[in-house]
């Protein structure tokens, strides 16, 4: 059932799992725990509707590094960051889960193969069609005659398919509302976890009457979002022997590297492809084969080939190294080439805390958000890399480096990770490979937080395979899985 607040003059309550966040990760998490003879608790911060962003909201904080929307960022109703989600969905790549020696602190301690049969339920959460192809049509050539990815051997096409996109706190409001074994209470603010000896004892809510209210439970589960999940450890003081509790935040970062000459068949856009009976919105990338990566030290990412109108070319000026040349047959269209970059993890790109604090009385936070230098310099070697390859398929590109005064100007798509990595060594996370915190032994933390790198895909079909697969985890904790 869903209730407005937790009620103040009722007996604490008890839960087998307590989950505080009612996001993608939150909610994914407590409907897979449906019906497997546990009770559960689901705890949202805020309610079924959004509430303005006054001065005084919880989410302000401070962005001491490159520059941050804190609180802009994120949602604080039922449904989260689904409900302004464009449903953009991609698995990460297996490169991307393997140690990189190029990649620093690389390397999950789980494989791709691992998440796979969860990936595949995840496709079904977020309501995204794949025709008959299952987890195949992420990487599936559909029918792309005269796409680079045909003409040159070195580079491959991954895709992203799209969600309705589902705004989770509406499609799956009901399911909260009618299931007898969950309590989904709104407008219920974590405050603090309290530790007794390695476990959690219980933790303390704030209604938004500003009433405290403890909650007692066997296993608490933490699915805020990279900032609130670092904030909520940080000022309890709980799963942090290891110093990474707020560390290697980072975000993907968007850089247009230059203009294309190339021909028309070139859709790395969104567009509809028919595969046999079906529909589907899909959005290649021109993306460098793994060798080729591990060749020249690259992190992962994903050329989008945007169309652009008849510019003259005189236009691009400043900043653009190099030039086109004709060719033969001349150009049909002008592109304007996006990377989307797979930033990598620096510990000094962090969440702390700050002595002001908020209307429930939690430290507000402060951001100091450092992408590495390698993350820039791939940018550039890729603007190397690029135009021999496109040459030899016919194509041109002319370069717009990444230049120092430039470094700030990369845009940011509001995915929030790290903060509390998942790492096999205690002393180089928060989390172990089932999410469960290092020291602390009834204590788990969902989401992107806990991404140890972060690819280049947007981040919601993963945070929802992990939240399958730690719901299958919990259950086999308990004892109490039916059939």
């Amino acid at each position: 059932m869903i209730l407005v607040e937790p009620e103040v003059n009722r007996p604490a309550p008890f839960y087998d799992v307590a989950i505080y966040g009612g996001g993608a990760a939150g909610i994914s998490l407590a409907r897979a725990l449906l019906g497997r003879g546990l009770r559960v608790g689901l705890f949202e911060a805020g309610g079924l509707e959004p509430s303005p962003l006054a001065p005084d909201h919880p989410y302000h904080g401070q962005s001491l590094g490159l520059p941050y929307a804190v609180a802009g960022t994120r949602l604080r109703y039922l449904g989260g960051t689904t409900n302004h989600w464009g449903g953009w969905c991609r698995p990460l790549d297996p490169c991307d889960f393997a140690e990189r020696e190029h990649v620093p602190l690389s390397g999950w301690p789980i494989s791709r193969p691992d998440l796979e049969p969860y990936y595949e339920a995840a496709l079904d959460v977020c309501e995204v069609s794949t025709a008959h192809l299952g987890m195949d049509a992420f990487d599936h050539d559909f029918g792309y005659d005269g796409f680079l990815h045909r003409a040159i051997p070195e580079m491959r096409v991954k895709n992203f398919l799209f969600s309705t996109p589902t705004r989770f706190g509406i499609r799956y409001r009901q399911d909260l509302q009618d299931a007898e074994d969950l309590e989904c209470f709104l407008n219920a603010t974590l405050v603090r976890l309290q530790p007794t000896g390695g476990a959690i004892d219980k933790s303390v809510i704030k209604t938004s009457s500003g009433k405290s209210v403890e909650v007692a439970a066997d296993c608490h589960v933490l699915a805020m979002g990279a900032i609130e999940n670092a904030r909520a450890l940080l000022n309890s003081k709980v799963a942090n022997g290891s110093d990474f509790v707020g560390r290697c935040f980072s975000d993907h970062l968007g850089f247009t590297i230059g203009t294309a000459l190339l021909d028309f068949s070139n859709r790395y856009f969104t567009h509809s492809v028919r595969e046999g009976e079906h529909q589907l919105r899909v959005l290649p990338h021109l993306c460098l084969s793994e060798d080729l990566l591990r060749e020249h030290r690259l992190c992962n990412l994903g050329l989008v080939i945007n169309r652009r109108g008849q510019l003259s070319l005189d236009a691009l000026g400043l900043g653009v190294k190099g030039q086109f040349d004709r060719f033969s047959g001349g150009y049909k269209h002008e592109f304007r080439m996006l990377v989307r970059v797979e930033n990598t993890p620096n510990p000094e790109s962090r969440v702390t805390l700050v002595d002001e604090l908020d209307p429930n009385g939690v430290p507000r936070v402060a951001l100091d958000w450092k992408p590495n230098a390698f993350d820039y310099d791939c940018v550039d070697r890729l603007a190397e890399l690029l135009p021999p390859l496109l040459a030899s398929a016919e194509g041109r590109l002319r370069v717009r480096r990444i230049e120092d005064g430039a470094r700030r100007s990369g845009s940011y798509q509001a995915h929030h990770l790290g903060t509390t990595r998942m790492s096999a060594d205690p002393s180089f996370g928060v989390v172990n490979a089932n999410l469960q915190a290092h020291e602390v032994s009834n204590l788990f933390v969902l989401g992107s937080s806990v991404f140890p790198t972060f690819g280049f895909a947007n981040p919601t079909l993963t945070i929802v395979a992990l939240s399958l697969r730690l719901a299958e985890h919990l259950a086999g904790m308990s004892g109490k899985v039916n059939g």
